[in-house]
Formats: structure tokens, C-alpha cells, sequence
């Protein structure tokens, strides 16, 4: 659980929501890009090291996901029905599995991070609510985002995950290169496995946001 000081969450909230709209529209995407991981840089979890997804949770997801598709090649005469029924589960994989195996797991403050729902009422200004306009904001969001104009911008599932990995799960201080490489590696692969998981989780609902 993220036990931060109230400032460094507050700038990331701030960030991620309706307030600043419009002002990033003229901000430098290195800026955002800076500000974002000057943000998460500052987060704290609960053992006092950084990161606000821990390594258990995650496991506890890759396992459901792998559950999943033993019971799926079990049943593979059924696999192609499925497939037909939820495109999400082409090649077995459940659609919802970012929700409601990692997301919903984990304190509320840090599933509000990594995904929320819409923005609540209470937040959005009235011209917004005018307009039937809640968005949402989470940093998977504007992952998917991103990632959805790769070809332009450079910036698919896996190099955004180079990128963000350190921040999301954290890195051990005070280990050697490869110690710390290694740590990278294994932060980047789970980090690109949960993004491409809600790419797949906004497939199933609607097309990926490119706004």
C-alpha cells in the first residue's frame, strides 16, 4: 500500500485528472514524461522501499491468467466458440484479467493508479458534465494511449514499460549492475504483461482511446 507523503500524491493526482487538460496540450511530452516519473520516483509502499505494485500481487495475477488457460486447453474443443463469443480470448486469454485478478487486488489507492473506472462527478468540472464527458484517468490509460500511436511516436507496450518499470515495481538499493539489471529485466517483462493485458481488457469494451 502507498504511504507517500500527501504532496507527491496529490501532484500525481493532480496530473491525472481534469485539472490540467488542457494546459498539457501545450506541455512537451518529455516534460509530461518527466513530471509523471518525478512523481512516481516519490512514492512510497508500505515495507518503505519504492514501487506501489509489489511482487506478490503480481504473481497472484500471472498465476489466474496461467489457471485460465490450463482450464482452457483442457476444454479446447470449446476454445474456438469462446473466441467467437469474447474476442479477448483469441489465444485464451480472459479479457477482464488486468481487473479483476490484479487491479481489484490491490489497495484501493494503488488500483486507482494503475486504473480507474471514470473520473468521479464530484471531480469533473461542469462543462464536462455538460458534454457527458468523464475520462479516465490512470496511468494504463495513458499507456494504451500512447502506445496506440507506437508508429508515429516510438513508444510501444515495451519500451514504455522500460521506462516506467523502475517506478511501478521499484529496484532494490545497493545491489551491484547485474543484480540491478536483472531486476530491471524482470520489472519490464511483468510491466509490459499488464499493459498489454488492459490493451486487451479496452479491446474487449470499446477501441483503445487515442486522445
Amino acid at each position: 500500500m502507498v504511504s507517500s507523503p500527501p504532496h507527491s500524491l496529490n501532484l500525481l493526482r493532480i496530473l491525472l485528472t481534469h485539472s490540467y487538460c488542457t494546459d498539457l496540450q501545450f506541455a512537451a511530452p518529455l516534460s509530461v514524461g518527466a513530471f509523471i516519473k518525478w512523481s512516481l520516483a516519490r512514492l512510497v509502499n508500505d515495507q518503505g522501499g519504492r514501487g506501489f505494485l509489489g511482487w506478490e500481487a503480481y504473481k497472484d495475477f500471472k498465476n489466474a491468467e496461467k489457471g485460465i488457460l490450463r482450464v482452457m486447453n483442457y476444454l479446447n474443443v470449446r476454445v474456438v466458440l469462446i473466441a467467437l463469443s469474447f474476442p479477448g480470448t483469441a489465444r485464451g486469454f480472459q479479457p477482464k484479467s488486468c481487473t479483476m485478478y490484479l487491479i481489484a487486488r490491490l489497495p484501493s489507492g494503488n488500483g486507482r493508479l494503475l486504473y480507474v473506472r471514470s473520473l468521479p462527478t464530484s471531480l469533473a468540472s461542469s462543462s464536462m458534465l455538460m458534454e457527458g464527458r468523464l475520462y479516465r484517468a490512470s496511468l494504463l490509460s495513458l499507456f494504451s494511449s500512447i502506445a496506440a500511436h507506437s508508429g508515429k511516436n516510438g513508444m510501444p507496450p515495451r519500451r514504455l514499460a522500460s521506462l516506467f518499470s523502475p517506478y511501478i515495481f521499484g529496484l532494490v538499493d545497493d545491489q551491484n549492475f547485474d543484480q540491478t539489471y536483472d531486476e530491471w529485466q524482470r520489472a519490464t517483462d511483468a510491466t509490459e504483461h499488464i499493459i498489454l493485458s488492459y490493451v486487451r481488457f479496452i479491446a474487449f469494451r470499446s477501441p483503445v482511446s487515442t486522445c
